[in-house]
């Protein structure tokens, strides 16, 4: 229709979202609102800030390293993303730093899932009472932000050109 060829490029950090997204509702529950969820752990996200770090709380190795990010994507990084790099990097190591204890996380609204990710990565070493299936619902979750989503949203942060793109 036009003469030419046309190339489609869709953004590719708000396509890494749909996978978590589906995958919270699937696992969890659909969200119930702007900024709400049905299910337990859905429930708990906008209360995570409250809630008291476990000593006991178990670090989450595996899949691979997040890629370094230079200088001027880390100035170009909202707050929440910095944050998000270094909850991502204490979880796999097992050391939390005092002063991300110390950061909350931004509200959750599901126009913008990094958010979400962030509270499910705050909530993992925290004394959040959920118990079997709840628990590993919450360990699958924060595992696919660790292993998944987080790692491809920082490729894409660095890797953001057309070239790298799928």
């Amino acid at each position: 229709m036009l003469g030419h060829k046309c190339h489609w490029s869709v953004c590719l950090c708000h396509t890494n979202e749909l996978p978590l997204r589906h995958l919270i509702e699937q696992l969890d529950g659909p969200t119930s609102s702007k900024d709400g969820f049905t299910g337990p752990i859905g429930k708990l996200l906008s209360k995570v800030h409250e809630m008291e770090v476990d000593p006991n709380w178990q670090a989450l190795p595996g899949g691979e390293n997040l890629i370094d990010l230079p200088d001027d994507i880390v100035k170009g990084l909202c707050t929440d993303a910095n944050i998000c790099y270094q909850y991502c990097q204490a979880l796999k190591s097992g050391i939390l730093p005092p002063k991300l204890l110390e950061l909350k996380p931004g509200p959750i609204v599901h126009s913008r899932w990094l958010t979400t990710g962030e509270a499910l990565l705050y909530m993992w070493p925290r004394k959040h009472g959920l118990q079997d299936k709840d628990r590993k619902t919450l360990e699958l979750l924060v595992k696919f932000c660790l292993q998944s989503y987080f790692k491809l949203y920082f490729d894409i942060k660095v890797k953001h050109n057309l070239i790298h793109a799928s």
